[in-house]
């Protein structure tokens, strides 16, 4: 199934569009959100990583259940997909984790104890995998159904997607750890 210039920009470009007007809410809603916050200094150091970490976990496993779709392997490895997905997602929010708290130990703005920069991307990150995989997959398999190279059109959507859902995700996790 090899897909001409037109009808990748075609497809690519509607998705695109998508894609910069959810993005424009999501800058909103993370000014919203996190702005009015006494750790936004703080905050503000995980959220880049948090949303390219997901944007690029959920890219590839989208890539590989499009490719598996197209060979016809998809239910044969979409356990391996999820678990594969889940597995970078959990070490990602490690080394957000990480690294943010060291990053804000070298600015000197660590009034929030170190175990919120573990757990904040840990739960941001966990929640939005449980809607992020199962999204995902449904869209793979519509765009699929609809004679659409998904390799072409859900990127674009589940970046949107995703960065919607780890910005109000990281606003629940906010609230349930009483992140002042």
């Amino acid at each position: 199934m090899r897909d001409d210039m037109g009808k990748i920009t075609k497809e690519a470009f509607s998705s695109e569009v998508v894609s910069i007007l959810i993005n424009i809410i999501v800058g909103l809603l993370l000014t919203l959100l996190l702005l009015p916050r006494a750790s936004f200094s703080q905050l503000i150091i995980m959220v880049p990583a948090m949303l390219s970490a997901r944007g690029n976990i959920s890219g590839s496993y989208s890539a590989r259940v499009a490719r598996d779709l197209i060979i016809g392997s998809a239910r044969k490895n979409l356990p391996e997909n999820v678990l594969s997905t889940v597995t970078l997602m959990l070490v990602t929010s490690v080394v957000i984790g990480f690294i943010s708290s060291w990053i804000a130990f070298l600015l000197h703005e660590t009034f929030l104890p170190v175990h919120y920069f573990f757990l904040l991307p840990l739960m941001t990150m966990g929640m939005t995998s449980a809607v992020s995989i199962p999204t995902s997959t449904s869209l793979n398999i519509l765009a699929f159904k609809k004679g659409l190279n998904p390799s072409n059109v859900v990127p674009p959507i589940m970046t949107s997607i995703d960065d919607v859902l780890i910005v109000l995700n990281l606003f629940v996790a906010i609230t349930i750890l009483g992140v002042p």
